[in-house]
C-alpha cells in the first residue's frame, strides 16, 4: 500500500519542487503544502492533518519550513517519509 508521503514524493520527483513561489527545478514544481493539498483527500484527511501529521503546528508553519532560504528539496522528501 502506497503511503501519503510515498506519493507525494513521487509527483515532487516528476514534477519538481519550488519555494516561495519560484522553481527550484522541475517542470510544474510543488511546494511541500501544494503536493499535500493535492494528494491528501485522496488518503482520506485533511490538509491540515497532513500538515499536523508531519509535525507543524498549522499550515503557515510548513509554509514557513518549506520557504525557508536553507531548505533543501531532500529535507523536503525527508520529512514526508513521516507521513
Amino acid at each position: 500500500m502506497t503511503t501519503l508521503g510515498e506519493r507525494a514524493k513521487a509527483t515532487l520527483h516528476v514534477r519538481g519542487w519550488h519555494k516561495k513561489g519560484e522553481a527550484v527545478w522541475g517542470p510544474q514544481p510543488l511546494c511541500l503544502v501544494e503536493v499535500l493539498k493535492l494528494h491528501a483527500p485522496g488518503f482520506g484527511i485533511t490538509l491540515v492533518d497532513a500538515t499536523e501529521r508531519l509535525g507543524f503546528e498549522s499550515y503557515n508553519e510548513a509554509v514557513a519550513w518549506n520557504d525557508a532560504p536553507e531548505r533543501t528539496f531532500e529535507e523536503v522528501l525527508k520529512r514526508l517519509e513521516s507521513i
